[in-house]
């Protein structure tokens, strides 16, 4: 099943971006998001917003997109429904 792949990844790799999860899958950002989102809901994911400037005084930004996904490990496993 997909979603656990997703897990085990995630679990791998430490943080990571959508755009990783997209790339690593080969699939569009709304389904990675998808599956992210599944985990956000369990609690088994958070979000690290990315800083949306440097913090210097220069005028650049990030790209939107590149929060960061991280598994979270101190909760228990939470067991997905197979059918």
């Amino acid at each position: 099943m997909i979603i656990t792949e997703v897990k085990d990844f995630l679990r791998q790799r430490g943080p990571v971006s959508l755009n990783e999860v997209a790339l690593h899958f080969d699939v569009d950002l709304e389904t990675a998001r998808g599956w992210l989102d599944f985990w956000q809901r369990k609690g088994r994911l958070h979000c690290v917003p990315a800083e949306t400037s440097c913090g210097s005084t220069c005028s650049c930004s990030q790209k939107p997109g590149l929060d960061l996904y991280e598994w979270n490990p101190s909760l228990g496993s939470i067991p997905v429904a197979r059918e």
